[in-house]
């Protein structure tokens, strides 16, 4: 196995960085949980906020979400059957298709940023303030 580090990093610039990408983990799934809370994946969540911003095409958001076409198209359609997300026909271009926040999509993303806000609250309670000072300076 290829290691990504360079003949200069020390032992403890490696175990500073695979510490940095295990609280990553931790921090996703944290998120992940919260959001099972409001009945949102992660990947829902994602495009909830990128529609927050304004109506898009399906592709764009397949580019910023770098996940495929079908991949958005069973994405969009979880969130349609939810009510949260509108497919809109571009009057100017038939095989353009926008996707549109609804008005219980832009609630039901209040929710998520709500329950992942609090659910990172609970963990900065959980840590000393000398932890809490050190995780928000990194």
């Amino acid at each position: 196995m290829a290691s990504d580090s360079s003949p200069a990093e020390t032992a403890a610039e490696r175990h500073l960085r695979a510490d940095g990408a295990r609280a990553a983990v931790r921090l996703a799934r944290i998120v992940e949980l919260a959001l099972i809370e409001v009945g949102l994946s992660a990947a829902q969540y994602r495009m909830l906020i990128f529609l927050a911003d304004g109506v898009a095409p399906a592709s764009a958001l397949a580019t910023k979400l770098r996940v495929s076409r079908p991949s958005i198209t069973a994405l969009v359609d979880g969130l349609a059957q939810k009510g949260l997300v509108v497919r809109q026909d571009d009057p100017t271009d038939r095989r353009k298709v926008d996707l549109v926040l609804t008005t219980e999509g832009g609630e039901a993303l209040s929710r998520a940023d709500a329950q992942v806000a609090a659910s990172l609250a609970d963990l900065f309670d959980e840590l000393d303030d000398g932890d809490d000072a050190e995780a928000w300076e990194g």
